[in-house]
């Protein structure tokens, strides 16, 4: 089940975001929750344990996508794509904005299945890999 995410959701989206490439730490994560613009949703399963992350924050007329993230043992389940289709559903038509690492191919994929085009380059932006900047405009 995907639900909106909660304070005392911290800790636990924390431990998921500090095994990833990009980790936040447990300030970014606390203030993200309780920041206005953004829109933070969790899986959990139906213990109500959290197993998956998405934050996207909501400015204007657009939608920026700031991190997706599922535990490693929930990983090829389709929660990534659960969490996506919510963020979509959440942006009500608006244009979304991501950077993916160039070599995450498996995360690209999943993207480019929710109509996200590949339309320019951040060089350097993962300590030294390139992000590819895409964008879904629907």
């Amino acid at each position: 089940m995907i639900r909106r995410a909660e304070p005392n959701d911290a800790r636990a989206i924390y431990e998921i975001l500090s095994k990833t490439d990009d980790p936040w730490t447990m300030g970014v994560v606390e203030s993200e929750l309780k920041s206005d613009s953004s829109k933070a949703f969790v899986y959990v399963d139906e213990t109500s344990a959290v197993g998956g992350f998405v934050d996207i924050k909501i400015l204007y007329d657009e939608a920026d996508l700031m991190h997706i993230a599922v535990s490693e043992e929930l990983r090829g389940q389709g929660i990534g794509a659960k969490l996506l289709a919510k963020v979509i559903e959440v942006a009500e038509g608006k244009a979304i904005a991501l950077e993916v690492r160039k070599s995450n191919f498996k995360a690209i994929s999943l993207y480019e299945k929710y109509d996200f085009k590949k339309e320019s380059v951040r060089k350097n932006y993962y300590h030294g890999e390139d992000a590819a900047i895409m964008w879904r405009r629907k």
